[in-house]
């Protein structure tokens, strides 16, 4: 009887959370933008998309949207926290050589045409360079691109999400 009872209350619990998540297409997920990878027309370099992630991502169900964006993309030399000005994911300059300037469009997407090296990558938000990631020696938005290879880059600007 008692484990009938436990069971009952986690049916209950369980369709009351699940019930939560029905706003989002995927179960306790967001709906996350497409990828462009067929849109790449560079022989070498780097190709992304850039998604602004908005709101609480908590578990156990995710209320927050990802949208794909149009920014400008600033790929410099690989550059690590001695590189730059400010604090991270925000920096007021980067000391590094810029390798390459170019725009996501309203789709997220972005390419730029770069030789086989290893750049960090930024994007500009609201007048400052902004890169949220780092490899094991404190380089900043590390992208490797091979000779004659197009990197696939996915740039996640997430300062206005929780996790």
């Amino acid at each position: 009887m008692k484990s009938t009872v436990q069971l009952a209350t986690l049916a209950l619990v369980l369709g009351v959370v699940l019930q939560g998540c029905k706003e989002i297409a995927s179960p306790c997920g967001p709906d996350l933008p497409a990828r462009n990878p067929d849109r790449v027309t560079i022989p070498e370099g780097m190709w992304g998309d850039v998604w602004f992630w908005e709101g609480d991502f908590m578990p156990p169900c995710a209320k927050g949207t990802v949208s794909a964006v149009r920014r400008e993309v600033r790929i410099h030399q690989l550059s690590s926290l001695s590189d730059v000005l400010g604090s991270g994911p925000f920096y007021r300059q980067v000391n590094t050589p810029l390798v390459a300037t170019t725009w996501s469009d309203e789709d997220g997407f972005f390419q730029a045409a770069v030789p086989a090296g290893i750049y960090s990558v930024f994007v500009v938000e609201d007048s400052l360079l902004y890169a949220n990631s780092f490899d094991g020696h404190m380089n900043i938005f590390p992208v490797k691109v091979d000779s004659d290879l197009v990197t696939p880059v996915l740039f996640n600007i997430s300062y206005r999400a929780t996790y």
